[in-house]
């Protein structure tokens, strides 16, 4: 009694009922298959967010350094301006003594 086309493992497995001994052992392995598949799609998942989560903890990082980078570059920005105002008012001054 041939079958044509379908899963051979799904023949194998009918053939098996068809004879009427190791189906049970047939269905259980069946069952640890399923359950180890779960298993392996649960631990992709599991992995995929770790992932997911690892490549946002970097992308903050990055955020944070821009934002580190933009308040440093201000700050020396501001501290160049108020170096150029002291030297104009000592310019000043010093115009002023010579005036007098």
């Amino acid at each position: 009694m041939k079958r044509r086309g379908g899963n051979k493992r799904e023949e194998k497995k009918g053939r098996k009922k068809e004879r009427g001994r190791g189906v049970g052992q047939a269905e259980s392995e069946e069952e640890k298959r399923v359950e180890k598949n779960k298993e392996k799609r649960k631990e992709e998942r599991r992995k995929r967010r770790e992932r997911e989560r690892e490549r946002e903890r970097e992308r903050e990082r990055e955020r944070e350094k821009k934002k580190k980078g933009r308040r440093e570059r201000r700050w020396q920005s501001r501290e160049r301006e108020e170096v150029k105002e002291k030297r104009k008012k000592e310019k000043l001054k010093e115009k002023e003594r010579k005036n007098r």
